[in-house]
């Protein structure tokens, strides 16, 4: 079962070159969860080769009814053009 949570990144002039975000994640079900980062719908389309996002939870398993603190680290890696 696969569930999909969304993280919206909003890149602008005013955006640090390097940040950290932090989120918490639960799982309200009753089966434990792998967790798993995709990226897609990137706008503009060569986003993806401006950046990098991170996080510290790839593959971690979350239990039911348990809560976890997710640590997104975001890089810009060059200028982006529209």
């Amino acid at each position: 079962m696969i569930f999909k949570i969304c993280v919206c990144v909003c890149v602008s002039e005013k955006l640090k070159k390097n940040h950290i975000y932090t989120a918490y994640i639960i799982n309200k079900g009753n089966t434990n969860l792998t967790l798993t980062m995709i990226t897609e719908n990137w706008n503009p389309i060569n986003a993806k080769d401006s950046m990098n996002l991170t996080w510290d939870k790839e593959n971690a398993i979350l239990q039911p009814n348990n809560v976890m603190l997710v640590v997104f680290t975001y890089k810009s890696l060059q200028k982006l053009t529209t």
